[in-house]
Protein backbone atom coordinates (compact mmCIF):
# COMPACT_ATOMS: atom_id res chain seq x y z
CA UNK A 1 0.00 0.00 0.00
CA UNK A 2 2.82 2.18 0.72
CA UNK A 3 4.35 1.50 -2.60
CA UNK A 4 1.08 3.28 -4.09
CA UNK A 5 1.59 6.40 -2.25
CA UNK A 6 2.82 9.56 -4.23
CA UNK A 7 2.73 11.80 -1.55
CA UNK A 8 3.31 10.45 2.26
CA UNK A 9 3.73 12.46 5.49
CA UNK A 10 4.59 11.17 8.89
CA UNK A 11 4.49 12.38 12.16
CA UNK A 12 5.29 16.23 10.92
CA UNK A 13 5.27 18.84 13.78
CA UNK A 14 5.62 22.40 12.32
CA UNK A 15 6.07 25.38 14.95
CA UNK A 16 6.48 29.20 14.94
CA UNK A 17 8.29 31.61 16.77
CA UNK A 18 5.57 34.78 17.83
CA UNK A 19 6.00 37.15 19.97
CA UNK A 20 4.05 35.80 22.69
CA UNK A 21 6.04 32.60 22.44
CA UNK A 22 6.17 29.51 19.84
CA UNK A 23 2.97 28.05 18.45
CA UNK A 24 2.77 24.30 17.90
CA UNK A 25 1.20 24.72 14.50
CA UNK A 26 1.31 21.20 13.23
CA UNK A 27 1.33 18.18 15.52
CA UNK A 28 2.15 14.93 14.33
CA UNK A 29 0.25 15.39 11.46
CA UNK A 30 0.19 11.79 9.19
CA UNK A 31 -0.95 12.31 5.89
CA UNK A 32 -0.80 10.46 2.31
CA UNK A 33 -2.65 10.14 -1.46
CA UNK A 34 -2.33 8.98 -4.21
CA UNK A 35 -1.73 9.05 -8.04
CA UNK A 36 -4.82 10.25 -9.61
CA UNK A 37 -6.51 10.58 -6.14
CA UNK A 38 -7.94 14.09 -5.09
CA UNK A 39 -7.94 14.27 -1.37
CA UNK A 40 -10.06 16.88 0.57
CA UNK A 41 -7.96 18.72 3.45
CA UNK A 42 -10.97 20.73 5.09
CA UNK A 43 -11.54 22.10 8.80
CA UNK A 44 -12.15 25.69 10.15
CA UNK A 45 -10.05 27.92 9.40
CA UNK A 46 -6.70 27.89 11.18
CA UNK A 47 -6.67 24.22 11.88
CA UNK A 48 -3.18 24.49 9.86
CA UNK A 49 -4.28 23.06 6.23
CA UNK A 50 -1.90 25.89 4.53
CA UNK A 51 0.74 25.14 6.67
CA UNK A 52 0.32 21.91 5.45
CA UNK A 53 0.46 22.55 2.05
CA UNK A 54 3.44 25.10 2.48
CA UNK A 55 5.73 22.46 3.84
CA UNK A 56 5.30 20.10 1.25
CA UNK A 57 5.81 23.14 -1.12
CA UNK A 58 8.66 23.94 0.91
CA UNK A 59 7.86 27.85 1.25
CA UNK A 60 7.36 27.98 5.29
CA UNK A 61 9.02 31.62 6.33
CA UNK A 62 12.34 30.59 7.19
CA UNK A 63 12.66 33.26 9.77
CA UNK A 64 9.71 31.68 12.34
CA UNK A 65 8.83 28.21 10.74
CA UNK A 66 10.78 25.51 11.71
CA UNK A 67 9.98 21.79 10.83
CA UNK A 68 10.90 20.36 14.61
CA UNK A 69 10.04 16.14 13.25
CA UNK A 70 8.29 14.31 10.63
CA UNK A 71 8.90 13.59 6.73
CA UNK A 72 7.54 14.08 3.83
CA UNK A 73 8.42 11.74 1.44
CA UNK A 74 7.25 12.52 -2.24
CA UNK A 75 8.38 10.56 -5.46
CA UNK A 76 10.33 8.16 -3.01
CA UNK A 77 12.47 11.00 -2.04
CA UNK A 78 12.10 12.56 1.49
CA UNK A 79 11.47 16.51 0.41
CA UNK A 80 12.96 17.58 3.88
CA UNK A 81 16.47 16.16 2.97
CA UNK A 82 16.79 17.61 0.15
CA UNK A 83 18.70 20.57 -0.85
CA UNK A 84 16.55 24.10 -1.23
CA UNK A 85 17.91 24.32 -4.99
CA UNK A 86 17.04 20.70 -5.75
CA UNK A 87 13.33 21.39 -5.07
CA UNK A 88 12.94 24.61 -6.88
CA UNK A 89 15.03 22.76 -9.49
CA UNK A 90 13.42 19.77 -9.80
CA UNK A 91 10.17 19.54 -7.33
CA UNK A 92 8.46 22.94 -7.13
CA UNK A 93 6.83 24.27 -10.07
CA UNK A 94 7.12 20.97 -11.88
CA UNK A 95 6.30 17.81 -10.32
CA UNK A 96 4.13 19.47 -7.32
CA UNK A 97 2.31 22.95 -8.63
CA UNK A 98 0.34 24.97 -7.45
CA UNK A 99 -3.74 26.72 -7.71
CA UNK A 100 -3.69 29.75 -5.66
CA UNK A 101 -6.95 31.03 -4.05
CA UNK A 102 -7.13 34.72 -5.38
CA UNK A 103 -7.30 34.41 -9.21
CA UNK A 104 -7.66 38.21 -9.49
CA UNK A 105 -3.98 39.21 -7.66
CA UNK A 106 -2.30 35.98 -9.16
CA UNK A 107 -1.43 37.69 -12.12
CA UNK A 108 0.67 41.18 -13.13
CA UNK A 109 -1.39 43.58 -14.16
CA UNK A 110 1.55 45.53 -16.59
CA UNK A 111 1.95 42.50 -18.54
CA UNK A 112 -0.87 40.65 -20.94
CA UNK A 113 -1.59 36.96 -20.13
CA UNK A 114 0.25 36.00 -23.17
CA UNK A 115 3.46 37.46 -21.91
CA UNK A 116 3.72 36.03 -18.49
CA UNK A 117 2.49 32.46 -19.58
CA UNK A 118 5.38 31.92 -22.18
CA UNK A 119 7.87 33.27 -19.92
CA UNK A 120 6.26 30.75 -17.37
CA UNK A 121 6.59 27.93 -20.36
CA UNK A 122 10.12 29.11 -20.72
CA UNK A 123 10.91 28.80 -17.74
CA UNK A 124 9.36 24.71 -16.68
CA UNK A 125 11.12 24.10 -20.05
CA UNK A 126 14.00 21.40 -20.20
CA UNK A 127 15.18 23.20 -22.91
CA UNK A 128 16.05 26.06 -21.54
CA UNK A 129 19.14 24.93 -19.65
CA UNK A 130 20.63 24.98 -23.84
CA UNK A 131 20.18 29.09 -24.13
CA UNK A 132 19.72 29.59 -19.81
CA UNK A 133 16.33 31.22 -18.84
CA UNK A 134 17.20 35.01 -20.12
CA UNK A 135 19.00 33.96 -22.79
CA UNK A 136 16.78 33.88 -26.15
CA UNK A 137 14.99 30.60 -27.07
CA UNK A 138 15.11 29.50 -30.70
CA UNK A 139 12.39 30.31 -32.68
CA UNK A 140 11.29 26.91 -33.14
CA UNK A 141 11.39 26.22 -29.58
CA UNK A 142 8.88 28.84 -28.99
CA UNK A 143 6.81 27.69 -31.34
CA UNK A 144 6.41 24.77 -30.25
CA UNK A 145 5.63 26.36 -26.49
CA UNK A 146 3.13 28.62 -28.12
CA UNK A 147 1.12 25.77 -29.66
CA UNK A 148 1.50 23.82 -26.51
CA UNK A 149 -0.41 26.62 -24.69
CA UNK A 150 -2.96 26.75 -26.76
CA UNK A 151 -3.56 23.04 -26.71
CA UNK A 152 -3.61 23.53 -22.69
CA UNK A 153 -5.73 26.76 -22.88
CA UNK A 154 -8.69 24.88 -25.24
CA UNK A 155 -8.25 21.85 -22.60
CA UNK A 156 -9.65 24.30 -20.08
CA UNK A 157 -12.46 25.19 -21.97
CA UNK A 158 -11.48 28.79 -22.76
CA UNK A 159 -12.63 30.93 -25.83
CA UNK A 160 -10.76 32.67 -28.40
CA UNK A 161 -7.61 31.51 -26.89
CA UNK A 162 -5.54 33.80 -29.03
CA UNK A 163 -7.65 36.38 -28.44
CA UNK A 164 -7.45 35.96 -24.48
CA UNK A 165 -3.39 35.34 -25.06
CA UNK A 166 -3.23 39.28 -26.00
CA UNK A 167 -5.31 40.32 -23.15
CA UNK A 168 -4.15 42.18 -20.15
CA UNK A 169 -5.66 40.26 -16.71
CA UNK A 170 -8.28 42.85 -16.23
CA UNK A 171 -9.86 42.10 -18.97
CA UNK A 172 -10.80 38.80 -18.26
CA UNK A 173 -13.48 37.71 -15.76
CA UNK A 174 -13.11 35.94 -12.69
CA UNK A 175 -13.44 32.45 -13.87
CA UNK A 176 -11.09 33.13 -16.93
CA UNK A 177 -8.54 33.76 -14.49
CA UNK A 178 -8.91 30.57 -12.56
CA UNK A 179 -9.19 28.38 -15.51
CA UNK A 180 -6.10 30.24 -16.65
CA UNK A 181 -4.26 29.31 -13.26
CA UNK A 182 -5.26 25.43 -13.61
CA UNK A 183 -3.86 25.45 -17.03
CA UNK A 184 -0.43 27.11 -15.76
CA UNK A 185 -0.37 24.54 -13.06
CA UNK A 186 -0.25 21.67 -16.01
CA UNK A 187 1.82 23.38 -17.73
CA UNK A 188 4.77 21.15 -16.34
CA UNK A 189 2.95 18.31 -16.30
CA UNK A 190 2.80 17.76 -12.55
CA UNK A 191 2.18 14.60 -10.88
CA UNK A 192 0.05 16.02 -8.30
CA UNK A 193 -1.01 19.72 -8.08
CA UNK A 194 -1.74 22.12 -4.71
CA UNK A 195 -5.34 23.74 -5.00
CA UNK A 196 -5.90 25.79 -1.96
CA UNK A 197 -9.18 26.68 -1.97
CA UNK A 198 -9.37 28.01 -5.54
CA UNK A 199 -12.74 28.24 -6.15
CA UNK A 200 -13.85 30.39 -3.18
CA UNK A 201 -13.28 34.01 -4.66
CA UNK A 202 -16.01 32.75 -7.82
CA UNK A 203 -19.39 32.72 -7.70
CA UNK A 204 -21.66 29.24 -6.88
CA UNK A 205 -22.33 28.47 -10.82
CA UNK A 206 -18.28 29.09 -11.58
CA UNK A 207 -17.46 27.00 -8.57
CA UNK A 208 -19.40 24.06 -9.77
CA UNK A 209 -17.86 24.52 -13.68
CA UNK A 210 -14.14 24.83 -12.06
CA UNK A 211 -14.84 21.84 -9.74
CA UNK A 212 -15.81 19.87 -12.48
CA UNK A 213 -12.96 20.69 -14.77
CA UNK A 214 -10.54 20.08 -11.91
CA UNK A 215 -12.05 16.49 -11.55
CA UNK A 216 -12.08 16.58 -15.34
CA UNK A 217 -8.45 16.79 -15.63
CA UNK A 218 -7.12 15.11 -12.72
CA UNK A 219 -8.75 12.03 -13.74
CA UNK A 220 -7.48 12.33 -17.74
CA UNK A 221 -3.84 13.08 -16.65
CA UNK A 222 -3.65 10.79 -13.48
CA UNK A 223 -2.46 13.56 -11.56
CA UNK A 224 -2.92 13.61 -7.91
CA UNK A 225 -4.96 16.82 -6.32
CA UNK A 226 -4.73 17.92 -3.27
CA UNK A 227 -7.63 20.32 -2.40
CA UNK A 228 -7.87 22.70 0.83
CA UNK A 229 -10.96 23.96 1.51
CA UNK A 230 -13.64 24.72 4.41
CA UNK A 231 -16.69 24.41 2.02
CA UNK A 232 -17.62 20.51 2.52
CA UNK A 233 -20.11 20.93 -0.10
CA UNK A 234 -17.39 21.46 -2.37
CA UNK A 235 -15.67 18.78 -1.12
CA UNK A 236 -18.40 16.20 -1.47
CA UNK A 237 -18.51 17.39 -5.04
CA UNK A 238 -14.63 16.90 -6.43
CA UNK A 239 -12.89 14.35 -3.40
CA UNK A 240 -12.34 10.64 -3.66
CA UNK A 241 -11.25 10.93 0.00
CA UNK A 242 -11.63 13.45 2.73
CA UNK A 243 -8.73 14.52 5.93
CA UNK A 244 -10.18 16.60 8.94
CA UNK A 245 -8.09 18.46 10.73
CA UNK A 246 -8.65 20.68 14.04
CA UNK A 247 -5.92 22.92 15.24
CA UNK A 248 -3.02 21.10 13.51
CA UNK A 249 -3.58 17.58 14.23
CA UNK A 250 -6.00 15.28 11.87
CA UNK A 251 -8.78 13.83 13.70
CA UNK A 252 -10.71 11.53 10.65
CA UNK A 253 -9.80 10.54 7.18
CA UNK A 254 -12.25 8.57 4.82
CA UNK A 255 -13.55 7.95 1.54
CA UNK A 256 -15.94 10.08 0.88
CA UNK A 257 -19.23 7.74 1.32
CA UNK A 258 -18.01 6.69 4.56
CA UNK A 259 -17.16 10.07 5.40
CA UNK A 260 -20.77 11.91 4.77
CA UNK A 261 -22.47 8.55 5.27
CA UNK A 262 -21.12 7.50 8.53
CA UNK A 263 -18.48 9.88 9.66
CA UNK A 264 -17.09 8.99 12.93
CA UNK A 265 -15.00 11.41 14.96
CA UNK A 266 -17.08 14.03 17.74
CA UNK A 267 -15.40 16.97 15.77
CA UNK A 268 -16.48 15.44 12.16
CA UNK A 269 -19.93 14.91 13.55
CA UNK A 270 -20.52 18.36 15.00
CA UNK A 271 -18.58 20.32 11.83
CA UNK A 272 -20.93 18.19 9.63
CA UNK A 273 -24.23 19.55 11.78
CA UNK A 274 -23.25 22.97 11.59
CA UNK A 275 -24.11 22.74 7.91
CA UNK A 276 -27.27 24.34 6.75
CA UNK A 277 -30.43 21.33 6.57
CA UNK A 278 -34.33 21.52 5.42
CA UNK A 279 -35.36 22.30 8.97
CA UNK A 280 -33.27 25.93 8.93
CA UNK A 281 -31.70 24.96 12.07
CA UNK A 282 -27.94 26.42 12.27
CA UNK A 283 -25.95 23.91 15.15
CA UNK A 284 -23.00 25.56 16.12
CA UNK A 285 -19.81 23.82 17.86
CA UNK A 286 -19.20 25.08 21.68
CA UNK A 287 -16.29 26.66 22.75
CA UNK A 288 -13.45 28.27 20.62
CA UNK A 289 -10.58 27.28 18.95
CA UNK A 290 -7.66 26.89 20.92
CA UNK A 291 -4.31 28.92 20.80
CA UNK A 292 -1.88 27.02 19.74
CA UNK A 293 0.64 28.70 21.66
CA UNK A 294 -0.08 27.01 24.55
CA UNK A 295 -2.49 24.09 23.21
CA UNK A 296 -4.49 21.96 25.49
CA UNK A 297 -2.88 18.29 26.08
CA UNK A 298 -3.41 15.22 24.25
CA UNK A 299 -6.84 15.46 21.90
CA UNK A 300 -7.14 18.99 21.19
CA UNK A 301 -10.51 18.75 20.56
CA UNK A 302 -11.51 17.57 24.10
CA UNK A 303 -12.19 20.92 25.88
CA UNK A 304 -15.29 21.26 23.48
CA UNK A 305 -15.87 18.02 23.29
CA UNK A 306 -19.21 16.36 24.97
CA UNK A 307 -18.07 13.37 24.91
CA UNK A 308 -14.56 13.61 26.26
CA UNK A 309 -12.99 11.56 28.97
CA UNK A 310 -10.05 12.01 31.29
CA UNK A 311 -8.36 10.21 29.00
CA UNK A 312 -8.00 12.82 25.89
CA UNK A 313 -6.82 15.53 28.02
CA UNK A 314 -4.02 12.64 29.12
CA UNK A 315 -2.39 11.44 25.82
CA UNK A 316 -3.32 11.90 22.01
CA UNK A 317 -5.39 8.61 21.07
CA UNK A 318 -3.59 6.49 18.44
CA UNK A 319 -4.84 6.25 14.98
CA UNK A 320 -7.84 3.62 14.64
CA UNK A 321 -9.48 1.95 11.05
CA UNK A 322 -13.29 1.07 11.97
CA UNK A 323 -13.38 -0.30 8.29
CA UNK A 324 -10.40 -0.45 5.34
CA UNK A 325 -11.08 2.89 4.27
CA UNK A 326 -11.41 4.77 7.41
CA UNK A 327 -9.41 6.52 9.96
CA UNK A 328 -9.97 7.91 13.12
CA UNK A 329 -8.31 9.38 16.21
CA UNK A 330 -10.53 8.87 18.89
CA UNK A 331 -11.24 7.25 22.70
CA UNK A 332 -15.01 7.92 22.30
CA UNK A 333 -16.29 4.04 22.51
CA UNK A 334 -19.70 4.92 20.35
CA UNK A 335 -17.32 6.01 17.51
CA UNK A 336 -17.24 2.68 16.00
CA UNK A 337 -20.77 1.97 16.63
Amino acid sequence: MMAEELLSIENLHVSFSTENGVAEVLDGVNFSIKPGEIVGLVGESGCGKTTLARSILGILPKNSAQITDGSIIFNHQNILKMQEHDIARNIRGRLITFVPQDPFSSFNPVFTIGTQIMDLMKWKSSEKESHGFFGRARKSERDKHYQKVLKLLQTVQLPDVEGILRKYPHEVSGGQRQRLMIAMALLSEPRLIIADEPTTALDVTIQAQILKLLRQLARERNVAVLFTTHDLGAAYEICDRVTVMYAGQEVESATVDAFFGKPRHPYTKSLLGSLPSKSGKLEGIPGQIPALINPPSGCRFHPRCEAASTNCAEERPQVHWPSADHMIRCYYPRTYD
